[in-house]
């Protein structure tokens, strides 16, 4: 993926447990990738919105780590600006945040 990414929520589908299913994958991304395999991919960020509003935005930084682009594809994530408002770390690092 070579640019921002960004799947939303909204209520229903946050209520459903959609977000939720997101999250515990990003969660098994974490185990595998980063704590077995020791695998560090500081281009790998995952955001979410720090506030809710009516969706609940989850944003993927550019990277061609295949674990995150797999998940971002199942997810139907669409190209996206990159965040600046309140965002929380989900997985990864804060890296791509930076200014290049």
């Amino acid at each position: 993926m070579k640019d921002w990414q960004k799947i939303s929520f909204n209520t229903a589908e946050v209520a459903a447990g959609k977000q939720l299913n997101l999250v515990h994958e990003l969660g098994d991304l974490v185990m595998k990738e980063f704590i077995i395999s020791k695998r560090y991919d500081e281009s790998v960020g995952v955001f979410s919105d720090g506030e809710w509003h009516q969706t609940l935005n989850t944003y993927f930084a550019p990277t061609d780590n295949l674990a995150v682009n797999v998940i971002a594809e199942k997810y139907k994530a669409v190209p996206c600006e990159k965040p600046q408002n309140k965002i929380a770390l989900l997985v990864g690092y804060w890296t791509p945040l930076r200014d290049e």
